[in-house]
C-alpha cells in the first residue's frame, strides 16, 4: 500500500530543479489522466481529486470538471480531435473544396514593380 505524501510511489516521476542554490525544488510528480498536466503529488493532496474510473490522481482543475462532465481521459480527447479531422477532410473531399475547378489556369507574374 502506497501512501500519498511519501517519496518515491510507485509509477510517479521525480522532479528535481537544483539550477541554483534558493531556488531547489524537489517533488514526487504524476501527470493528469484528463489533461497531461504534471501534478507534484505533495501540493495534489490538498488540491486534487481522484477518477475512479481511470483509478489515477487528476489535478484540481479536471476534478472540478469532472463533477460535471465525468471522466474525460486525455486519450479519449484526442481521438475526439482524430475523428473530428478526418470527417472534416471527408466533407472537403466530397464536397470539391481540396481539388481546383476543371479550367482552372494559375495566373503567372513575369515582373514585379510599377512595370506591369
Amino acid at each position: 500500500m502506497h501512501i500519498i505524501k511519501t517519496p518515491h510511489r510507485h509509477n510517479a516521476g521525480y522532479l528535481l530543479n537544483n539550477q541554483n542554490a534558493r531556488n531547489k525544488q524537489e517533488a514526487d510528480i504524476q501527470c493528469c489522466t484528463h489533461c497531461e498536466t504534471v501534478i507534484q503529488m505533495q501540493k495534489w493532496s490538498e488540491d486534487g481529486g481522484w477518477c475512479g474510473r481511470c483509478n489515477a490522481p487528476i489535478c484540481g482543475p479536471c476534478a472540478d470538471r469532472m463533477l460535471t462532465y465525468g471522466c474525460e481521459p486525455f486519450i479519449k480527447k484526442l481521438e475526439a480531435a482524430h475523428d473530428m479531422s478526418v470527417k472534416l477532410s471527408q466533407f472537403r473531399k466530397l464536397a470539391g473544396l481540396d481539388a481546383p475547378p476543371a479550367d482552372y489556369q494559375p495566373k503567372i507574374l513575369v515582373g514585379v514593380g510599377a512595370n506591369l
